[in-house]
């Protein structure tokens, strides 16, 4: 029988533009991208140039860290572009989708022989053929080290937010895979597997799971995000870690070891107070926004985010869906100022600390946009990040901490349990990114080692 863990810290976004209970097929994109920004600590050697040709599979990039680590195209085609930033930072590669797919081939297996694998030849196939890219590690959430043994493995079955794809839906008919799927993460670590799923999935690729711990969870945002059901449901001891896997990007890894193919398809939601059409589209791994969006936005200056819309990444129109992304949130930019708003009694704004009198009028969704309703002041402790924090640490204090420099101090407020969920931020009467200052003190501590 399934454990049931309630997080009760956190926050439900009362924002328009929740998708369509639907999937459909979106237009097929004219390119995809490879962005290596969506893989943190990661250190790209290019292998391809502009204008070769490339299967879905090639790989396109390597780490300096690890050869064995790669990252493959998610199509065939041409590589049309290699855009570079600031020092010639490397930030995508875009690839021109050829008229049919062809695929790089690593071996296809039937369920038997892929169930057969010893740890050794899973790790290999997965290295060889990029699909070991799909599996990240907490803490520091970035591309799980093949020489470490984890002390678990997650698997999260829950959307991110009410605007994410319910992997609920996304897996129905997918039962023989998935399983597939959770087999092989068992095969990765000593410990147990997990399964986190919502606390009413009716699918039977969750409920009908088997050798695995599955686990319910309820609660405001962001009790679907990974970082937080590990924290409640199997933390890291020191020195260890606990590798996880999103459901789509499982149902991926199965998919490849059973065909010797890498699976580009993905559900990603198209949602937001911006978009007209909110809905479920089928499509692939690094699809362009525009074959989304195109049509189904309303026209103006929008903002474009990636993920989650507290902590995704702003693309524009004309930008690629991160790598680990199923959702896309459309927005408008807020760039008028409100005639003495101070003096309103803000009947239609969304407020958190009940400062506005919307707050008493119980209105269900609001079209909120960029405008931060505020300019930046300074820092006050107030308590308000520890009544939206799901993971139990003083996110001011933290804060302090990273700001002088101190790690120590960092680590024993518990900075390495921050789910980088983005309510800090979100919530702050003063409008500090306090979610870039707590992930700066993270990135310090493992630079440091």
């Amino acid at each position: 029988m399934a454990s049931t863990i309630s997080i009760r810290r956190g926050l439900d976004l009362k924002i328009a533009g929740r998708p369509a209970y639907k999937i459909v097929d979106a237009p097929r994109p004219a390119r995809t991208a490879l962005q290596p920004g969506d893989f943190r600590y990661f250190r790209p050697r290019l292998l391809v140039r502009e204008g070769d040709a490339v299967k879905a599979g090639t790989p396109l990039l390597e780490s300096k860290d690890d050869a064995r680590v790669v990252l493959v195209s998610p199509a065939s085609g041409t590589i049309e572009q290699i855009h570079r930033g600031e020092r010639r930072k490397l930030l995508e590669i875009v690839v021109a989708l050829a008229g049919e797919d062809a695929f790089e081939e690593f071996g296809a297996l039937d369920d038997s022989d892929a169930r057969a694998l010893t740890r050794e030849a899973l790790v290999e196939k997965l290295l060889k053929g990029g699909a070991w890219s799909l599996i990240r590690r907490r803490p520091f959430a970035c591309i799980a080290n093949p020489d470490e043994r984890p002390q678990s493995v997650l698997i999260c079955a829950t959307p991110q937010d009410a605007f994410d794809a319910d992997p609920d839906l996304v897996l129905r008919g997918e039962e023989k895979d998935f399983q597939l799927g959770l087999d092989l993460a068992a095969k990765l670590t000593d410990g147990p597997v997990f399964l986190a799923v919502p606390a009413n999935a009716v699918s039977p690729a969750l409920t009908a799971a088997t050798g695995v711990r599955t686990l319910r969870f309820s609660g405001p945002y962001p009790a679907g995000d990974p970082a937080v059901q590990i924290y409640h449901a199997c933390p890291p001891k020191a020195k260890e870690s606990v590798w996880y896997l999103r459901a789509q990007d499982l149902l991926a890894l199965a998919r490849f070891v059973r065909t010797g193919r890498v699976s580009p398809e993905r559900v990603v939601a198209l949602g937001g107070p911006a978009a007209t059409e909110r809905q479920l589209f089928r499509t692939r791994l690094g699809a362009s926004a525009q074959s989304l969006t195109e049509g189904r936005c309303e026209p103006g200056e929008l903002r474009l985010v990636s993920g989650s819309v507290m902590n995704g990444r702003k693309i524009p129109r004309t930008g690629f869906i991160g790598f680990y992304d199923t959702a896309l949130f459309a927005l408008k930019e807020g760039r008028e100022r409100e005639f003495l708003s101070f003096f309103r009694p803000g009947l239609d704004k969304y407020t958190v600390s009940s400062t506005c009198l919307s707050s008493f009028l119980g209105k269900a969704e609001y079209a909120l946009d960029t405008n931060l309703q505020g300019s930046l002041r300074n820092f006050v402790q107030s308590g308000i990040y520890e009544d939206v924090c799901p993971v139990g640490i003083w996110p001011d204090q933290t804060a302090k901490a990273v700001m002088a420099g101190d790690i120590e101090e960092m680590e024993k407020h518990g900075i390495l349990d921050c789910a980088d969920c983005g309510l800090c931020t979100f919530v702050c009467p003063s409008k500090i990114e306090v979610g870039a200052i707590l992930r700066r003190g993270i990135d310090l501590i493992r630079k440091e080692g």
